[in-house]
């Protein structure tokens, strides 16, 4: 298992060092909550018996903050944490303060033209000085994902490959950032890499299927690379979840029970697994009765979560499906959703369901509410939403949010309408401008109306 946002965990942790060597305890004390919220997440996906290693030293470190021992909290931090959790899986250089004052000094080189180049350079000459480090590029690795620079992070890749210092933790993780950035071939090579040389790793290739069915829409494809986990026996309960949900959307929806079954051995406390299959299978094929059946299945097993996983978006299409008027599915959505923090889209999803079942004003106004309350995100909603606009009759105000495509980002070569299984539902950005600008001379345009073809109400 492999520390989400590796980047972010490693500012923490250096941050919180400098804070307490420097005392500036207010800088220590805000980085030191996010730093100990990321371990216990991380530990919580840990082995028992790296666990059981780690934990002595996040309750030294707790100790420590609470008499307000900065000395013992900044050696246990510095030298007993990498120890107990973190320097098997990353390597010990990310946690030697002079090797994390050198990346955050080369980073700025990132902003420059060629700057991977240059990056790339330094760190031959960090390694140089260096010689049981590996792995240091994933330092960057995540912020070019994020500006979708992908040519740079296959540079610095290719370069840690040729001399020798790539771990199979960073190449691991590496591999989800590529294929994050659409470079699928080179993310299933490098994730090849990484399982060959460590027999701890797993979920990756979980990951990239999952990723991969969403891009491509070729589910079955993506079945078979999550498969490859679950024969090795690398497959985490949640992972197995997931594949679940791959399996309907590939309509092999008694691959899905079963797994869904084994899912349900190896994890008591896991919720909705029946259920989330349920929907993959509406998506796919719109049959409601199948979806209801299995709800009820949770239910009766006692498997059915109001509160966790998405519960409330479940519950609220059991009601749209069960025809309760409008105004009741809105209120239990409204008063879930302020008691639950984890509530961005749901409205936006109830929304798509109204418009897949022929309500487009219904679909339009569960959307708006996540607009204006900003709980939409944009990449993976927006388009939806302008098409909601557009089937509602509020074209004007489609093509008004299609402007603020350029200033905001959020249009991109490959649009997603809805939660859709379907690909002629994918559009480049170019056939998305068309079909709001123009509709009517639109294909999609007509594929929407023929789809969705019942009466709005």
């Amino acid at each position: 298992m492999i520390l989400k946002d590796f980047h972010a965990f490693i500012n923490d942790y250096h941050e919180t060092l400098m804070g307490l060597h420097c005392g500036q305890t207010a800088r220590a004390n805000h980085h030191l909550v996010r730093l100990l919220d990321r371990l216990i997440e991380f530990l919580q996906a840990l082995p028992p018996p790296q666990v059981v290693a780690a934990l002595p030293v996040i309750q030294s470190m707790a100790a420590a903050k609470e008499r307000d021992d900065s000395v013992s909290l900044a050696d246990t931090v510095q030298f007993e944490l990498p120890q107990a959790a973190l320097v098997e899986t990353f390597g010990s250089a990310l946690f030697e303060m002079p090797t994390l004052l050198q990346l955050k000094s080369i980073a700025r080189l990132l902003k420059q033209t060629n700057g991977a180049h240059q990056v790339a350079n330094e760190l031959g000459s960090i390694y140089a000085d260096n010689p049981e480090a590996f792995g240091l590029a994933f330092y960057f690795a995540e912020s070019l994902s994020r500006e979708s620079r992908s040519a740079d992070l296959i540079h610095l890749l290719q370069a840690e490959e040729k001399a020798g210092r790539l771990s199979p933790a960073s190449a691991y993780s590496l591999s989800l950032l590529l294929a994050d950035n659409d470079e699928f071939e080179q993310a299933e090579r490098l994730m090849d890499w990484a399982y060959t040389r460590s027999q701890k790793l797993q979920d990756g290739y979980a990951q990239l299927g999952w990723k991969k069915g969403h891009h491509d829409l070729d589910w079955n494809s993506a079945y078979q690379l999550m498969n490859k986990d679950r024969t090795n026996n690398r497959i985490s309960p949640f992972w197995l979840k997931t594949m679940a949900q791959a399996a309907a959307h590939a309509s092999r929806m008694d691959d899905a029970k079963a797994l869904i079954a084994d899912c349900y051995q190896a994890d008591g406390t896991m919720v909705n697994g029946y259920t989330r299959i349920g929907w993959c299978g509406y998506l796919l094929n719109g049959n409601k009765n199948d979806y209801k059946t299995l709800v009820g299945q949770d239910r009766s097993l006692g498997r059915f979560s109001e509160q966790q996983d998405a519960g409330p978006v479940f519950q609220a299409a059991e009601q749209v499906f069960d025809g309760e008027p409008f105004e009741q599915v809105y209120a239990h959505l409204t008063k879930a959703a302020a008691s639950t923090p984890h509530n961005r889209n749901w409205f936006s999803v109830v929304g798509w369901l109204y418009i897949r079942e022929g309500s487009f004003l219904s679909g339009y106004k569960m959307m708006l509410h996540d607009y204006q309350a900003n709980l939409m995100d944009k990449t993976l909603w927006f388009p939806s939403y302008t098409v909601a606009l557009l089937l509602a009759g509020e074209h004007e105000r489609a093509k008004e949010l299609l402007t603020t495509a350029q200033t905001d980002n959020w249009l991109t070569q490959r649009n997603l309408l809805g939660y859709s299984t379907m690909p002629d539902a994918v559009l480049t950005s170019n056939e998305f401008e068309q079909l709001i600008l123009n509709p009517e001379q639109s294909p999609t345009y007509q594929m929407l109306v023929e789809k969705f073809r019942r009466a709005p109400h």
